[in-house]
């Protein structure tokens, strides 16, 4: 099954597969794509590359955190475009 990843969520610097240990540089496209209850995410010094629509729909997304020492975002990470939603007023109303 997909996992949705919810909360605060970390990025480890590496990761240990198989017995091999491997250094996280990326974020593959769509890795977060659909989280709607993801609302931080804090990324190792190691990440240089952030795929396509990594955070598409991630509608509760509040805060990215880059590792102060990371030389690709350094401390701070623009945060994706999301929808807005807009309110709308009938002709004529008091609102």
């Amino acid at each position: 099954g997909e996992t949705l990843y919810t909360g605060n969520v970390i990025i480890p610097e590496k990761v240990t597969y198989n017995t091999k240990e491997y250094t996280v540089t990326t974020l593959g496209d769509d890795a977060f794509a659909g989280c709607k209850q993801l609302h931080s995410l804090s990324l190792p010094k190691n990440i240089s590359s952030i795929g396509n629509g990594t955070f598409t729909q991630c509608y509760g997304l509040q805060v990215i955190s880059v590792a102060n020492e990371n030389t690709k975002y350094g401390r701070c990470v623009p945060m994706p475009k999301l929808p807005t939603r807009k309110k709308y007023r009938q002709s004529g109303s008091t609102q």
